[in-house]
């Protein structure tokens, strides 16, 4: 088996976030530090309709931001998708919205009414009322103990995405975990329902505190971080939600960077290179850009 290790470089400007397997780079995520007017995929804010576009299948929902959000109609809950969008929200409407696509360039960011909670071993889904097991769960008899298990703990009105986490996890892991995402969907509705105008109702986990809830497994021989707060922060955040974890979490202190250190520095200097040499002698240039329609 593979070792791998998950090597965390906090910054004022930025947190970068390495997975590696057997010392190389094999996953990599960044996050830069974001001012009041950026917002981040995943969260979730109280907005109000802006614009309904019958002619374009969409809505623009004012969520206190410079630019209105852009919301399609597959992306309205799913027993309202067979309706037209302007049967559906009305201008001036006040609506509970998650960000599923940050802004490009000059266009909003991208918003669903079928808001979604992540945690550690499932995904609830207030609007959603299936369950699905991740495929990567392939033992049968383990698949069946866990939907017995979710059945017992899904709210009758919800649905739940059971993530690979939950393979092996106890009934009272699942149950507490639920427990703990239903009390989040709540602490969401009674803001949305006592506040008012476009505002913010639940803010995704930083990036140090996601990976350890998404990566973070009794197959990760280390979760290194250079910060002191991060390393107090994820230490509390695991003895929470993973509590047989928390000894994996280690607060690296030396003088070299810690990027440096484990020569990651190298692997993100061609990782990034714009242009790919091909051995026809040709190269594949690759630019982010804007989606188009045609």
């Amino acid at each position: 088996m593979a070792k791998m290790e998950i090597i965390a470089n906090i910054t004022a400007q930025e947190t970068r976030i390495a997975l590696l397997e057997d010392g190389r780079l094999a996953e990599f995520m960044n996050e830069r530090s974001s001012s009041n007017d950026q917002f981040l995929v995943g969260n979730i804010y109280a907005g109000k309709v802006a614009n309904v576009l019958p002619g374009m299948d969409a809505a623009f929902v004012n969520i206190g931001c410079e630019k209105n959000a852009y919301l399609y109609i597959t992306d309205v809950l799913p027993v309202d998708r067979a309706k037209p969008i302007d049967k559906i929200l009305k201008k001036d409407q006040n609506v509970i919205v998650q960000v599923i696509k940050d802004t490009i360039g000059t266009k909003g960011m991208k918003i669903t009414l079928n808001t979604t909670l992540p945690g550690r071993y499932m995904v609830l889904t207030p609007h959603h009322k299936q369950m699905h097991v991740s495929k990567q769960i392939e033992d049968e008899r383990e698949v069946r103990r866990l939907e017995a298990i979710y059945q017992g703990i899904v709210p009758a009105n919800m649905g739940v995405v059971v993530r690979t986490e939950s393979e092996g996890a106890t009934a009272e892991d699942l149950k507490h975990e639920m427990q703990y995402l239903m009390r989040q969907w709540e602490n969401i509705q009674k803001k949305f329902e006592h506040g008012s105008g476009p505002r913010i109702l639940y803010k995704e986990l930083s990036l140090p505190l996601a990976a350890a809830r998404d990566i973070l497994s009794d197959k990760i021989s280390i979760y290194l971080v250079d910060s002191e707060p991060v390393y107090k922060e994820l230490s509390a955040f695991i003895s929470e939600v993973a509590p047989a974890l928390k000894t994996r979490i280690a607060y690296y202190d030396k003088p070299t960077s810690i990027f440096a250190a484990f020569n990651i520095e190298g692997e993100l200097s061609k990782m990034r290179r714009s242009r790919l040499p091909l051995k026809s002698g040709g190269e594949i240039v690759i630019q982010e850009a804007e989606s188009i329609t045609m």
